[in-house]
């Protein structure tokens, strides 16, 4: 049986952080973060869970890319600026400014590849995963997971540099 009140505490805050730096919204925030907890819960009932951090952090990706999936459809536009972001006193504003554009380039271009594509990239470069981990985790083989990532860098870094030169 699952302590999920003592899973949440111990995991929910590295499950808001990864989400939170994709969606970077609170509102879609709060729903991944929610749908993630849904989404654990309802496989938990069909299988058994060796490794809650993995699956947690790999489902918070799951629904993280697909809000900025979703909202980049929808709206076409860039997303607001957080208060919190612009109050921020560990940077200047320019820097600010600037991390706040390049979030939302990559958040974009993460909404423009495919699926999976865009979830190994995540875990590989923004949750430090390995090629090995990334296999194990999915049934795949290293090979497969190193060709995807380079398929996603390779898409990604031709869909940033057209959008960094449309704003240069």
């Amino acid at each position: 049986m699952v302590d999920w009140e003592e899973l949440v505490r111990r995991e929910g805050s590295a499950v808001w952080r990864t989400i939170q730096q994709l969606v970077r919204n609170q509102a879609d925030a709060d729903e991944c973060f929610q749908e993630t907890w849904v989404d654990a819960f309802q496989l938990s009932t069909r299988q058994a869970v060796n490794n809650w951090p993995a699956l947690l952090k790999r489902l918070a990706i799951a629904r993280a890319v697909d809000r900025v999936r979703k909202r980049f459809r929808r709206t076409r536009r860039e997303d607001p600026i957080e208060i919190s972001t612009v109050l921020s006193s560990e940077a200047n504003p320019r820097e600010q400014a600037e991390t706040v554009e390049l979030a939302t380039a990559l958040s974009w271009a993460l909404a423009q590849i495919p699926a999976r594509q865009a979830e190994l990239f995540c875990l590989h470069e923004l949750e430090d995963w390995s090629y090995l981990e990334i296999a194990g985790h999915f049934s795949m083989s290293t090979s497969a997971v190193g060709v995807l990532l380079h398929r996603a860098r390779r898409k990604l870094q031709a869909l940033l540099a057209s959008t960094l030169q449309r704003h240069a």
